[in-house]
């Protein structure tokens, strides 16, 4: 076909294609089935491992932050939980890296500062929570509602009303901590994969989360048993157990929000 020298240029003005397995990005996120929670655990590791002593310095600079932060009077705890998600964030760049057969290091730790305005959002409505979870236990207990021992008495069984604030707590918890923690959950990998704004990630976080509530269970199971075995040598197991929940996280993340398999590990 020939070309007309006289005819006006033409401008490919289409937006840059999504880099490689972000064309099927799933709005809200699908339910997958419940033995997927543990598949997460287990392709979390198959990410770990690939670069396990990277992992291990990360997981120690990681505890000594928190430990450092933490350790300031008064503010050191509030800080550490608002920033919580960038350094979290940072570690789901690193998994995505890993998989995308690209270097991993102790760098990718801070990654997430580069996503900060977003992530410290969701950091503050963690820390919101956090506040409010800890009001309503002095405002129902006193400070003390977990140091009342029912008593009993065989006329007229336990003291129900030492029970009611305790009762009232687990309510509170349940009833806004399992939303929050749906809504953040996701939320960090989507500000910092997909440049989400924080509203939009949580939106999206709990809709995916709440679509998948069996195999969280599963999950959660699974974390257990395998949180238990952790600390039979020693605690040890604890620097192969946190890295890989890292990297559950994203496996995840990958398996709700996206049609398509995350590149295998190398």
């Amino acid at each position: 076909m020939e070309m007309n020298p006289y005819a006006p240029p033409v401008y490919d003005l289409a937006p840059d294609a999504p880099p490689p397995g972000d064309g099927s990005f799933i709005e809200g996120g699908r339910g997958v089935e419940a033995g997927r929670g543990y598949a997460w655990l287990t392709e979390g590791w198959a990410i770990v491992k690939v670069n396990f002593w990277s992992w291990f310095l990360v997981i120690i600079l990681y505890g000594a932050l928190a430990i450092g932060v933490s350790l300031v009077p008064v503010v050191g705890q509030v800080v550490f939980s608002a920033v919580t998600p960038l350094l979290t964030a940072g570690l789901l760049i690193g998994c995505r890296d890993i998989q995308e057969r690209r270097d991993f290091g102790v760098g990718h730790l801070f990654e997430g500062f580069k996503h900060a305005g977003g992530l410290l959002v969701i950091g503050l409505v963690h820390l919101a929570w956090s506040l409010v979870l800890g009001g309503v236990g002095l405002a129902v207990g006193g400070g003390g509602m977990f140091n009342a021992k029912p008593q009993f008495n065989p006329a007229t069984g336990f003291d129900l009303a030492v029970l009611q604030p305790l009762l009232l707590f687990a309510v509170v918890s349940f009833v806004i901590g399992v939303p929050v923690t749906m809504a953040t959950y996701y939320a960090p990998a989507l500000v910092a994969l997909r440049g989400m704004s924080p509203i939009d990630a949580m939106k999206n976080s709990l809709l995916g989360a709440s679509k998948n509530v069996l195999p969280f269970i599963v999950y959660c199971l699974a974390t257990f048993l395998f949180a238990i075995l952790a600390t039979l040598p020693c605690g040890l197991g604890v620097f192969v157990l946190a890295p890989v929940l890292i990297a559950s996280v994203y496996a995840g993340y990958r398996d709700v929000f996206f049609m398509d398999p995350a590149p295998p590990s190398r």
